[in-house]
């Protein structure tokens, strides 16, 4: 009787009825729900993060510096896939309790907080290589090639890895409350206000702190993008009146305002028409680049603040929300933030669709325009 009155305590209104000398478990209803939800988005995520890799590993003209930084991206959203949605399948059947021991408990929690972390840095990452290349380009010549990022991203991974590594030693199985024998994978270390303060700071280490420094980047790379549209548009009468001058058998050289480099195959001169020509196809790439990139992290943002801003009101507010269906829309937020990446860049990048063509029909890897 005493079991049965103390197994209430730890039952939520999502769990069903369970006998009395087994844990509960979560309803037929929640299952109905999470368990489809769960392996589309997982068999989804494999599906794409790995061919968007192996897109880009096979296609030469993928091998840039932003489309490195978003291989490790890829690589980062699978670790999160394969470390936290197993997991969240399991409770969908069995409740909180443990099945894979004491190593089971220490790697599902660090691979979880290493994908979380690496995907907010290669997020920087790609964002300040953006930043150099427009803002900076006698800084990009050295810094934004894909043996730089290749640099950059190793250290950030053994940087990042090192932070984690705490987290292997701050778990522990403990005893299911009333049911010894089964087990539950707790932070035996970080209770309390210690819990809420590493919590805190990872939210503002890997959420906030990201966030700023792309709203920063962005509007900045957004005022600059605006003023070379007013030049574009200020070469096209250019161009208008050359084409114009032209056809009555004139030909006007085009002045050297622009840092562009002449072409191999002209042997002379640019004309105007030729100088808007370069600068209208420089511009229209920057800003495609600069669409997909921003999507990519406002849906980021989106997607994880649901999560992020539940840990941060549990450690200021009293007593803490605890909602089984708010967490299962948190957690399928962040993993259809893990999945959808590839189909973004397929969706938005004119030269990975092409890749991505020659990819599945086979076909030699050409240089793509």
């Amino acid at each position: 009787m005493e079991r049965s009155t103390k197994s209430t305590l730890y039952r939520s209104s999502l769990f069903s009825g369970a006998e009395v000398d087994e844990p509960p478990r979560p309803s037929s209803v929640y299952r109905a729900v999470a368990v489809p939800s769960l392996i589309f988005l997982l068999l989804v995520g494999l599906v794409g993060n790995i061919t968007f890799v192996l897109v880009v590993k096979r296609s030469r003209s993928l091998h840039s510096a932003t489309f490195i930084y978003l291989v490790s991206l890829a690589f980062a959203d699978l670790i999160i896939l394969l470390s936290g949605i197993p997991i969240d399948i399991r409770f969908s059947f069995l409740g909180p309790q443990w099945l894979t021991g004491q190593l089971g408990c220490a790697a599902g929690v660090f691979f979880g907080f290493l994908g979380l972390n690496l995907s907010s840095t290669s997020i920087v990452a790609f964002t300040i290589e953006r930043y150099i290349a427009i803002c900076h380009p006698l800084l990009a010549v050295r810094t934004c090639t894909a043996a730089y990022a290749r640099k950059v991203i190793f250290y950030v991974w053994l940087l990042v890895a090192l932070y984690t590594t705490p987290w292997l030693f701050v778990v522990q199985i403990h005893p299911y409350p009333d049911y010894t024998d089964h087990e539950v994978c707790r932070r035996m270390l970080l209770k309390g206000q210690s819990g809420c303060y590493v919590f805190l700071i990872e939210t503002v280490l890997f959420y906030v702190v990201p966030l700023l420094v792309s709203v920063v980047v962005y509007a900045k790379l957004g005022r600059i993008l605006h003023r070379n549209m007013r030049i574009a548009k200020a070469l096209s009468k250019k161009a208008a009146a050359s084409a114009r001058r032209e056809s009555n058998g004139s030909v006007t050289t085009a002045s050297s305002t622009f840092s562009l480099r002449t072409p191999r195959k002209f042997s002379g001169p640019l004309t105007e028409l030729d100088e808007y020509t370069r600068y209208q196809s420089l511009l229209q790439g920057r800003l495609k680049v600069f669409r997909m990139l921003f999507i990519i992290v406002a849906y980021y943002a989106i997607s994880w603040l649901p999560f992020r801003g539940l840990l941060v009101y549990n450690c200021m507010m009293k007593p803490p929300f605890v909602n089984d269906w708010f967490m299962l829309t948190a957690k399928l937020l962040i993993y259809s933030n893990s999945a959808v990446n590839p189909f973004l860049y397929n969706f938005m990048s004119k030269r990975f669709k092409k890749a991505l063509y020659q990819f599945t029909t086979c076909s030699r890897d050409d240089d793509i325009a």
